[in-house]
């Protein structure tokens, strides 16, 4: 996403005092999604609010996880609803 919005990428390790110093800080993950980081310890990341830029990647990300962007529609995988005649779903006893 971010390189679609023209941003340079680079994994690489990086430290703690460059988080510190960051602008802006977010962390991405299947449950977080794309989460903003405003205070690291006791240390306001940037301005303690979301920037524009992970803002951005927010908002791109969402309207790819609900279908709206077709450029990333080998992103999803189609899940079909159970039907009727699905079997029950087993129940632990209680």
């Amino acid at each position: 996403i971010a390189r679609d919005l023209g941003l340079e990428c680079v994994e690489r390790l990086i430290s703690v005092n460059e988080l510190l110093t960051a602008d802006e800080v977010f962390f991405s993950g299947t449950y977080a999604e794309v989460a903003p980081v405003r205070e690291i310890g006791r240390h306001q990341v940037g301005n303690g609010k979301t920037g524009p830029v992970t803002r951005e990647i927010v908002t791109r990300y969402m309207r790819i996880v609900h279908g709206e962007d077709p450029n990333y529609g080998d992103w999803l995988t189609p899940v079909p609803a159970a039907s009727k005649a699905s079997p029950p779903v087993a129940r632990a006893r209680r």
